[in-house]
């Protein structure tokens, strides 16, 4: 009898489900098309197939430029054998209509591979104002890349004073100084406008300077108005790109 149901539950799934129309050399040869995408598969350079395409057309993922997880593959697998290419995607809407979580703007700094996700977050605003402004995302894409804030560098007391009767109880850690071991200025000269260097009221608990340029410079120590030419070549030569150390 248990035998008899079994048999009739199979049945009644196979009859519920849609038939297999394509082969099963077919569905293995569309599996690894699309596994394929989902890797580093070589120099993006070596991928560009025609000067007028568009960049992301030759990145190398699904449609040039996107990226597949392994359960959407595998609707796609699904859908494909059944001899549809309507595929069914999630509900990929962000909660409350937002990237960017609400509390700051904030990343990781390089890149770890224990680490799992690296992070970097821009809290929703309108363009130009907090953390949407262009300066600002490249401050944390610096992060990311592997940069602590200027003023942190080992031979920041020749170039800046830290006012510490002004700072807010708490946030004197904000204010270290790291190693010529942990840190390179890679031959470029201190910056006062980096995009990385934090403003002269940085943690101020009065409304007092708590940053004092010791030496004479042009701009406004900290701006977020644009990126200067020192932030990008520390960025060049920290991944050696061509020309970097010309």
């Amino acid at each position: 009898m248990v035998r008899a149901l079994v048999v009739l539950c199979c049945l009644g799934l196979a009859v519920a489900s849609p038939p297999i129309v394509r082969s099963r050399e077919e569905i293995q040869a569309f599996r690894s098309f699309l596994e394929n995408t989902q890797t580093e598969n070589g120099d993006y350079i070596a991928r560009m197939t025609s000067p007028l395409a568009n960049p992301e057309e030759n990145s190398g993922k699904y449609q040039g430029d996107i990226v597949l997880d392994d359960f959407i593959i595998d609707g796609m697998l699904q859908e494909y054998a059944q001899g549809r290419n309507a595929y069914t995607w999630p509900n990929t809407k962000w909660p409350n209509d937002t990237v960017g979580l609400a509390n700051g703007c904030y990343a990781n700094v390089g890149y770890w591979a224990s680490r799992g996700v690296h992070t970097l977050n821009l809290a929703r605003n309108t363009p130009g104002v907090g953390c949407f402004r262009h300066a600002t995302i490249v401050h944390e894409w610096m992060h990311i890349l592997g940069f602590l804030h200027m003023q942190s560098t080992y031979d920041r007391d020749e170039y800046v004073r830290i006012v510490e009767e002004n700072l807010q109880a708490g946030t004197e850690h904000n204010f270290d100084i790291y190693t010529s071991d942990l840190v390179s200025n890679l031959g470029v000269e201190y910056d006062y406008v980096s995009c990385l260097h934090y403003g002269p009221f940085a943690f101020s608990n009065n409304g007092q300077a708590t940053i004092v340029a010791l030496q004479e410079h042009e701009g406004v120590m900290g701006q977020r108005v644009y990126i200067t030419d020192k932030d990008w070549l520390r960025i060049n030569r920290h991944y050696n790109c061509p020309g970097a150390w010309d």
